[in-house]
C-alpha cells in the first residue's frame, strides 16, 4: 500500500492493529497459516451512509472475477449507531451493531453472503476491505 505521506500514518497504526486482528483470525483457523504469507491488504473503501441508506443487495465478494483473489472481508465500524444500521449474515440469522472500533473479518465466500440494514438514526461510517493474493500468488 501506498501510504508514504507522514499525514497518513494513522492509516499506518490501523493497519498494524487490523494485522493483529489477521493473525488472531489465523490462529483460530490453522489452514489459513499454510498460505498467510500469500495475503496483502488490497484496496479499501471509506463509505457514509445517511440515514435510511445501506447496502440492501445480499450478496459476497466472489460473485465475480474481479473478486476472486479475495480471502476474507475486513470491516471497521467508525462510529456508533443507536438504531439500525446493522450488517447481516442472513444464513446465521446474525445482525452485528456497529459500534465504533468493532472490526469484523469473515471469509469472502457465499458462505457468508451479507447485507447492510438500514440506518435508522444518524449516520455511518465504515472502513472496509479484504485480504486478499495478487494473480502471480494464485498460480504459484
Amino acid at each position: 500500500m501506498a501510504l508514504k505521506n507522514e499525514t497518513h500514518a494513522v492509516f499506518h497504526r490501523y493497519f498494524g492493529v487490523l494485522h493483529e486482528c489477521f493473525r488472531d483470525y489465523c490462529d483460530q483457523w490453522d489452514f489459513l497459516k499454510t498460505f498467510i504469507n500469500k495475503i496483502h491488504v488490497g484496496t479499501f473503501n471509506i463509505q457514509k451512509y445517511e440515514v435510511g441508506g445501506h447496502f440492501s443487495k445480499l450478496h459476497s465478494e466472489k460473485t465475480n472475477f474481479g473478486g476472486l483473489p479475495r480471502i476474507l472481508v475486513w470491516m471497521t465500524y467508525l462510529n456508533d449507531i443507536a438504531d439500525g444500521g446493522e450488517t447481516e449474515f442472513t444464513h446465521y440469522d446474525l445482525k452485528i451493531k456497529p459500534e465504533a472500533g468493532k472490526t469484523l473479518i469473515w471469509p469472502a465466500e457465499w458462505t457468508h453472503a451479507h447485507r447492510g440494514c438500514p440506518t435508522i438514526s444518524g449516520s455511518k461510517y465504515i472502513m472496509t476491505g479484504w485480504f486478499q493474493m495478487t494473480p502471480d500468488q494464485i498460480t504459484a
